[in-house]
Formats: C-alpha cells, sequence, structure tokens
C-alpha cells in the first residue's frame, strides 16, 4: 500500500473530507488531492499532525527512511539559510570597516561615523539573531509569544514562528544599512524608499503570521 493509499483509507475511516483533513493538518485541498495520489508529499511536521489527527504513530504512515529523507531536506533548507545569514553578516563587517576607515580617511563627521557604526552594530545583532533562530529555536525571543501562557503556546508551530521570524530580522537588516548611506550621502529619495519597504515589510510580517496556518499546531 502507498502512502497516499494510507492517507485516503485513513481519512475515509475517520469520516473527512479533503477539505477537513486539509484544515486538521493546515494546508490546502489541493495539497491533501496531492498526497493521495503519490504527486506530493508532506513535511515531518505535516506528517506529525497527521499522526495526531489519525492517532497512529508515524512508522504506520511512513517508514523510517522517508521520515529520514524529509528531515534532511528541512536541515538543508535551514543550512542554506543560515549560510546566506552569515555571509550577509560577513558582508556588512566589510561594509562596516570599510565606510569607517574611509569615514577617517576624509576626515567626516564623528557623529557619521558613530552612526555607522551604531546602524552596523543593530544589523549585525539582527543577522546573528537570525541565524539563531533558523535553528528553530529562541521562541522566548519574540514578543508576544514569550508572554503566553503555556496552554496558548501549545496552539501554535514554534519552530515555524522562529524561522519566519528570522527571516524578517535579515530583512530588516539589509534595509537598515540602505537608511544608514541615504542619510550619509543626503539622499531623502533613497531613505524614503528604504523606510516605505520596511513599512511593507513589516506589514505583510504581522498579516503573514496571523492569518497563515502553518504557525498553528
Amino acid at each position: 500500500m502507498t502512502f497516499g493509499d494510507k492517507i485516503k483509507k485513513m481519512r475515509g475511516e475517520n469520516n473527512l473530507t479533503q477539505d477537513d483533513l486539509a484544515e486538521k493538518v493546515f494546508v490546502t485541498r489541493t495539497a491533501i488531492s496531492k498526497w493521495e495520489t503519490n504527486a506530493g508529499y508532506p513535511s515531518i511536521e505535516c506528517l506529525k499532525l497527521l499522526s495526531k489527527v489519525f492517532s497512529v504513530s508515524l512508522d504506520d504512515l511512513v517508514s523510517n527512511e522517508y521520515i529520514q529523507v524529509q528531515q534532511n531536506i528541512e536541515n538543508r533548507k535551514i543550512r542554506n539559510q543560515t549560510l546566506f545569514a552569515v555571509f550577509g553578516y560577513l558582508f556588512l563587517v566589510g561594509i562596516i570597516a570599510t565606510w569607517t576607515y574611509i569615514g577617517y580617511i576624509i576626515e567626516m563627521e564623528l557623529e557619521h561615523i558613530l552612526m555607522i557604526k551604531i546602524v552596523g552594530s543593530i544589523a549585525m545583532l539582527c543577522i546573528v539573531c537570525a541565524v539563531f533562530l533558523f535553528q528553530g529555536k529562541g521562541a522566548w525571543l519574540i514578543a508576544g509569544y514569550n508572554t503566553m501562557s503555556k496552554e496558548q503556546k501549545t496552539k501554535y508551530n514554534a519552530k515555524a514562528l522562529c524561522r519566519a521570524v528570522g527571516t524578517f530580522l535579515l530583512f530588516l537588516a539589509l534595509v537598515l544599512p540602505v537608511i544608514c548611506i541615504g542619510a550619509l550621502l543626503d539622499l531623502d529619495v533613497l531613505i524614503y524608499i528604504a523606510i516605505g519597504v520596511l513599512f511593507v515589510i513589516i506589514l505583510f510580517f504581522a498579516f503573514y503570521v496571523n492569518t497563515s496556518k502553518r504557525f498553528r499546531s
């Protein structure tokens, strides 16, 4: 029996439609359809939800080999995100060092050099936090989530939240230096564009986290 046949059989035994099951595991009906026809396969998180919905073990759903393959895929994604953040960190360090050096050579005003260091330090702190959050750890850093009761926290997927916040911090780390450069070069247009982009990112992030089903457990 294929994985798709198992899902279809268990769904029928529990008197669930594809829409019902999709709602319980926080995916679309199309995703359920793909699983049942073996045109696609769920992530580890979805497998755990499926095992909970059907009251079966992961071994009853899939083989250990499949679980390991999916885990390797997710680990690869995390590794790629981490490498990107690390390269971003090194790039920012280089930019800050270069601007500071140039500032001393051309006798840039002290407050401008100080601004470069402060903005750069904040951006680098964002990247360091992002790397930590990409590992699915550090939920205690997330405002709002860290003040919830244990019962409320069980309703959320902490790892998914951590990775989403990590991505947001990475974008923030990229936008902040642009605002700094705009201020140094007296380019108001660049500052307004960067602030506008930052505002859009914040709005999108807030909407996405509060409406997406992937952050529910």
